[in-house]
């Protein structure tokens, strides 16, 4: 009975070590595996700061040649407009010197013919 109960004593030494050694193992991997998540985390979350950043950046150069564009086309209004109203006083220039040149020619040929 006495070597029974020593025996049981000595494998319950035994266990209590073995499971002490485990539960260092385990805590010591679940250290590891803790410290290399935190890392990637870190890293992810240091990889969406640049990423916010440069889309915010696209944003903003998106923005300003939206009003660059709009600028250029007010622009073109204002410029297309212009060309009519340069289209408009030629056709009136040209029609008023024609008028002009047409009178000269009859007046010449009314002094010619006086000749």
């Amino acid at each position: 009975d006495e070597n029974l109960d020593e025996t049981l004593l000595q494998m319950a030494r035994l266990h209590k070590s073995i499971i002490t050694s485990l539960n260092s193992t385990i805590e010591q991997h679940i250290a590891g595996l803790r410290t290399e998540l935190e890392s990637r985390i870190k890293t992810l979350e240091t990889e969406n700061v640049l990423y916010e950043k440069k889309i915010h950046a696209l944003e903003k150069t998106q923005s300003e040649l939206k009003d660059e564009i709009s600028n250029l086309k007010q622009k073109l209004n204002i410029t297309d407009g212009r060309l009519v109203d340069l289209s408009k006083d030629t056709h009136s220039s040209l029609g008023s010197v024609n008028s002009k040149i047409s009178s000269v020619n009859k007046t010449l040929s009314s002094k010619s013919a006086d000749l």
